[in-house]
């Protein structure tokens, strides 16, 4: 995944994605944050991890992150599901809309008939 043009955290929620970091902990570090004391991870260290899972190929949270922040010159490139993640995320955060021009329905589903 190449956020070198983006900001990463413009593309995810602690709160909106919570239960996607919950099992991605669970699957990649083996961590279960729910049995987990609160005192017993600082929050910095909590926040670096989730940053970690971004890097992670089989990480759910980095998929979604990369679909997320695909750009809309490469947005043709996506699945239809992917396209639905994307769409989703931009209309709830518009700040993160990088399109340099209007796009359409077509430009969106294509030709659909």
């Amino acid at each position: 995944m190449d956020l070198t043009n983006s900001n990463p955290i413009t593309y995810f929620d602690v709160d909106e994605d919570w239960n996607i970091i919950v099992a991605d902990f669970a699957d990649i570090y083996t961590t279960r944050l729910f049995e987990t004391n609160n005192d017993d991870m600082e929050y910095a260290e909590f926040i670096s991890l989730v940053y970690g899972l971004l890097a992670k190929e089989k990480s759910t949270l980095g998929n979604i992150v990369r679909i997320r922040s695909t750009p809309s010159t490469e947005y043709s490139e996506l699945s239809n599901a992917e396209k639905d993640l994307w769409l989703e995320w931009r209309q709830k955060h518009p700040e993160c809309v990088q399109h340099t021009r209007k796009l359409t329905l077509k430009d969106l589903y294509g030709d659909e008939e």
